[in-house]
């Protein structure tokens, strides 16, 4: 393939990339298994996933533990809760822990079927699960499917070059919301809390929830990502949040206060909350 495909994130060097892209096929039409998580918080609770995760952090019950954490406390009881960007369904299961429900958001197919084996598989009755690509605006867009399933993003988002397994092996076109809208058509009654992972997308996404930021104030829990922003500086991030009255916290190194981000960071997690 020529320059046109490595700049669409379609090419990557070596015989691995399409092994794992026909696993990802196979494993993805066989849908998803159930993968137990052994330690944490979440410790006995299940996720559907790919058999291959049996190994990973998620099984382990120690994926970002610095998230996890703020989360953790951050989900009080009877708060409403967004999960944007859901994967599996790993922090949804936190989240519904205090919660009084957990709105997750997952817009990548296969992905969407394992976020809703998670929460039947866990009884889990305080959370609902749209298969939505939250945005700046109201449509549609296209989804690059990464063979890495937590690096799925809108089009746009992609590496010149991409890291293992962060090629993209499909497209799908998905329905794209901004939160505003879903929150007064599904006729949410507040917003306590979000946790926005949208590989590159954030800033889109912080655009279109403005209301829900200007009623409730929300605390935010992202993950800002430089080299996957389409050439966008997550310090836009910052810079809008700052705008809203929010403190920004450096969760990565133990809530420190963050006023820049360097750009040799390719991703990095914030915790927002309204200043007083």
């Amino acid at each position: 393939m020529g320059g046109l495909a490595r700049q669409q994130g379609l090419w990557s060097p070596g015989p691995g990339r399409w092994i794992y892209a026909a696993y990802r096929r196979i494993a993805d039409a066989l849908g998803p298994r159930t993968v137990r998580i052994a330690g944490g918080p979440l410790a006995g609770k299940t996720l559907g996933a790919r058999w291959s995760l049996r190994r990973s952090p998620y099984a382990g019950g120690d994926y970002e533990p610095a998230v996890a954490d703020a989360l953790d406390a951050l989900a009080r009881s009877g708060s409403v809760a967004f999960d944007v960007g859901a994967h599996f369904g790993y922090f949804t299961l936190l989240l519904a822990r205090r919660a009084a429900h957990v709105y997750a958001f997952e817009p990548a197919p296969a992905n969407f079927r394992a976020l809703r084996r998670t929460l039947a598989d866990n009884h889990i009755d305080n959370a609902s699960a749209y298969p939505l690509a939250v945005a700046a605006s109201d449509g549609d867009d296209v989804l690059a499917i990464t063979a890495a399933s937590s690096m799925c993003r809108l089009h746009g988002n992609t590496r010149a070059i991409p890291r293992a397994g962060e090629g993209v092996v499909q497209r799908a076109r998905v329905e794209t919301v901004r939160l505003d809208s879903f929150v007064q058509h599904a006729r949410v009654p507040r917003v306590d809390l979000v946790k926005l992972d949208v590989e590159g997308h954030e800033l889109h996404a912080l655009l279109g929830m403005q209301g829900v930021v200007r009623r409730w104030q929300p605390a935010l829990v992202i993950e800002v990502h430089r080299e996957l922003a389409g050439g966008e500086d997550p310090r836009h991030v910052l810079h809008l949040l700052d705008r809203w009255g929010y403190v920004c916290r450096d969760l990565d190194v133990g809530g420190r206060p963050i006023t820049s981000l360097a750009h040799t960071w390719s991703e990095h997690h914030i915790l927002a909350e309204r200043g007083a």
